[in-house]
């Protein structure tokens, strides 16, 4: 199987795992512990890029983390600082995603608003209680999060893709060294191939980080 093959089975398995654990994430049972912090969840954290972003954005992403640790023994980072960090760079790529007009089908939607058509438990109408918002506030934050995310993951496999096939071209001497890691790559091995792409990814996504305009 060709280098090319690999990335594609790759990234098709990583948006099915994708939509399983956005599944069951909303579907388990949770409980207050999941919201991070005291205070307004309409509190301003950050803007990138002259987006904002809230303590809300940042508490969904605490809820996501924390059920993808409880259901699957990940060990995703839940501290503050982390999951800013975290939610900047969901920002920063979807912004990316705009750029390049990357959007979803109205059939991806459909699945989405789909996911929601049950009955909010007890427990789940607690949390939206808890941040300020009702039941069909809850479920449209949710549904727009998901939409959200499924457009960056597109986002994030046609980078992979462009690294893959080295379409990305910028001065910056980290990525470039390690582009030329993987084009020098000779081992056959499909773990290292993906190792290597996924620090080039790393690499472009801190440069897009670094030339965007964060301010807190």
């Amino acid at each position: 199987m060709n280098n090319k093959k690999i990335i594609i089975v790759i990234l098709i398995l990583w948006v099915i795992i994708f939509g399983i654990i956005c599944f069951l994430v909303f579907k388990t049972k949770s409980d207050n512990r999941y919201i991070l912090a005291e205070g307004n969840v309409e509190d301003l954290v950050v803007t990138v890029n002259g987006d904002e972003i809230k303590r809300l954005d940042v508490n969904y992403r605490k809820f996501i983390n924390d059920n993808i640790n409880k259901e699957h023994g990940d060990n995703l980072k839940t501290d503050t600082e982390s999951l800013i960090k975290e939610v900047i760079k969901d920002k920063i790529l979807y912004q990316e995603a705009q750029k390049n007009n990357i959007t979803i089908t109205e059939t991806e939607e459909n699945e989405i608003k789909n996911m929601f058509l049950d009955d909010f438990s007890e427990v789940e109408r607690n949390i939206a209680r808890k941040i300020g918002m009702n039941d069909e506030e809850f479920k449209n934050f949710n549904i727009q999060k998901q939409i959200e995310s499924k457009i960056t993951s597109k986002m994030y496999g046609k980078i992979i893709s462009d690294i893959s096939e080295y379409k990305i071209k910028i001065d910056n001497d980290d990525f470039n060294n390690k582009v030329k890691e993987l084009k020098e790559d000779n081992s056959q091995d499909p773990d290292k191939k993906n190792e290597l792409i996924d620090n080039a990814y790393e690499s472009y996504l801190n440069y897009l980080v670094d030339n965007s305009d964060i301010k807190y």
